[in-house]
């Protein structure tokens, strides 16, 4: 994870908590509830070197709506924010 996370990367996770880069990087690896395939997922360009990445995805009992930017850099395509907020349909 330390080399897809942008060193400002935030994060505002299902609870409406907001997370840094240090406290994904030191949270304790676990499995996530989650049912793959990832649904409508679209990537929308920002600019010249970010794009908006958006899907829904089906865990922990209900549909979560994920966006995240992402930034192409000289090593790679880094994360600079997440989120996730449970659908209404939940």
């Amino acid at each position: 994870m330390d080399a897809h996370l942008a060193s400002d990367f935030l994060e505002f996770g299902l609870s409406g908590r907001r997370y840094d880069r240090g406290e994904v990087l030191d949270a304790e690896v676990g499995e996530i509830d989650a049912v793959l395939p990832l649904h409508d997922f679209r990537c929308t360009n920002l600019g010249d070197s970010h794009v908006l990445a958006t899907d829904q995805i089906e865990c922990y009992g209900g549909r979560v709506n994920r966006s995240s930017i992402w930034d192409r850099t000289d090593t790679g395509w880094v994360m600079d924010f997440h989120q996730g907020t449970p659908t209404e349909n939940g």
